[in-house]
């Protein structure tokens, strides 16, 4: 059986291409390819306001519940910081999305609880998104 490469289905110009398509590829990943910012505060916002803030440069376990329009009656929302990692751990809300959304552990990821109009973001460590020269 003939190599496939060498049987004549391709002609010079092909790999031409194909190399310069998958060095493009591998000069992309390498040039766009970024680690993620460390967080060092968690901020916790109610109707677009600063509600609390948390440093996350000491190892504690805290939970904290955020009233709904700062008025308990209207329900809250149940939040847990440990080990540099945040969680939304339960919520009065209708859907209780925000509580499906996960962990979050990095500088820019949120958690967000439309109904209470809540929003859990991690901020500090700021990543270079790009260099010009």
């Amino acid at each position: 059986m003939k190599n496939f490469f060498l049987s004549g289905h391709f002609k010079k110009g092909d790999f031409i291409v194909f190399f310069c398509i998958a060095g493009m590829v591998l000069i992309s990943a390498i040039l766009f390819y970024r680690p993620a910012a460390e967080a060092k505060q968690v901020v916790i916002y109610v109707n677009s306001e600063k509600y609390a803030a948390y440093q996350l440069d000491q190892p504690y376990d805290k939970n904290i519940k955020v009233p709904v329009n700062k008025n308990p009656k209207y329900g809250y929302n149940h939040i847990r910081i440990h080990d540099g990692v945040v969680t939304m751990v339960e919520s009065t809300c209708p859907n209780g999305d925000c509580v499906k959304m996960g962990t979050i552990r990095e500088a820019g990821d949120i958690l967000v609880c439309l109904p209470h109009k809540l929003m859990v973001r991690l901020e500090g460590g700021e990543a270079v998104d790009a260099v010009s020269y």
